[in-house]
């Protein structure tokens, strides 16, 4: 069993997870009381236990995909789910997952209908008649999240986990962070970065302002859409508190090409809802939040 006091990022050999946590509590009675938290993205996994009682994370378990074509992402996540470790060894009662979907839309609680929920998505995003349609009560905002799923994700979903929960993560994420410390007149942005896509959030106190994703293949194109923001919203840059979260670290090139336009940057914090095992001590409190997060989806 791997723990928090071996070198969590790793060469994964060719089904290895690239990180994998795990507190030994789990090779007791405890794993049966956890529930697992699983997010799909399309060139990446997370897999997560939370034990209900203590609302506390035991294990972690993060994938990165290496292929380039659609049909080899699929293949690989299915590899992976085969052999994850958390999925073979431990027991879990409820299952939360999540999906990332481009096929996403903000709708306020105002203008909802369960019955046209279709029918609004549609009016905000063009997709296939194939997608199914899913929505996310975002009660923190007063306000949903509609999105549209492959039906074989769920699919595999469904052939996993008995009666799975399905999200969005920027509900999630968005509940998350509406909850972490800020003033009530402070304007704050929190960028979150994926392998190819920049995820952005804007608050006011509690009070989320925009929420939007951007496909980015290169350095410029994340700074591009970062700044785009400041601009839209004509924030300063040089002042304007700007929350990092995913995949950056401060010795990167995406970080120093960020710092030389985004001078108030600073690394958030893990959620603070819940607890963490000492295993995580050695993981970046900013990495996997999306997973994390998960927790708070009802």
């Amino acid at each position: 069993m791997h723990t928090g006091t071996e070198n969590i990022f790793r060469t994964a050999e060719k089904d290895e997870a690239d990180i994998f946590l795990a507190d030994e509590s789990l090779n007791t009675k405890t794993a049966g009381l956890c529930d697992l938290l699983i997010l799909f993205e399309a060139d990446s996994l997370q897999i997560a236990l939370l034990e209900k009682k203590e609302n506390r994370f035991l294990a972690l378990e993060y994938f990165s995909f290496r292929s380039e074509s659609e049909a080899g992402l699929s293949e690989e996540r299915e590899k992976h789910l085969r052999n994850s470790a958390v999925l073979r060894n431990y027991e879990f009662s409820g299952v939360k997952a999540a999906v990332f979907s481009p096929v996403q839309t903000l709708v306020p609680e105002a203008m909802y209908k369960k019955e046209h929920v279709e029918k609004l998505l549609r009016f905000n995003c063009a997709f296939d008649d194939k997608l199914l349609v899913f929505s996310d009560n975002l009660s923190s905002q007063q306000a949903h999240i509609l999105y549209g799923i492959e039906p074989q994700t769920i699919q595999t979903l469904e052939h996993l986990f008995e009666e799975p929960e399905i999200h969005h993560p920027l509900c999630c994420m968005t509940e998350a962070l509406s909850m972490l410390p800020r003033s009530k007149k402070e304007k704050e942005i929190s960028l979150h970065f994926r392998k190819k896509h920049l995820d952005v959030f804007v608050f006011e106190g509690r009070n989320l302002l925009m929420c939007n994703s951007y496909e980015c293949k290169t350095a410029e194109d994340f700074l591009y859409y970062s700044l785009f923001i400041f601009d839209q919203l004509e924030l300063d840059p040089s002042s304007t508190s700007t929350l990092l979260l995913g995949e950056i670290e401060s010795e990167s090139a995406l970080y120093k090409i960020l710092a030389n336009y985004i001078r108030n940057l600073r690394f958030s914090d893990r959620s603070g809802n819940s607890g963490y095992s000492y295993v995580f001590n050695k993981l970046p409190s900013h990495r996997h939040f999306s997973v994390f997060s998960l927790s708070l989806c009802e």
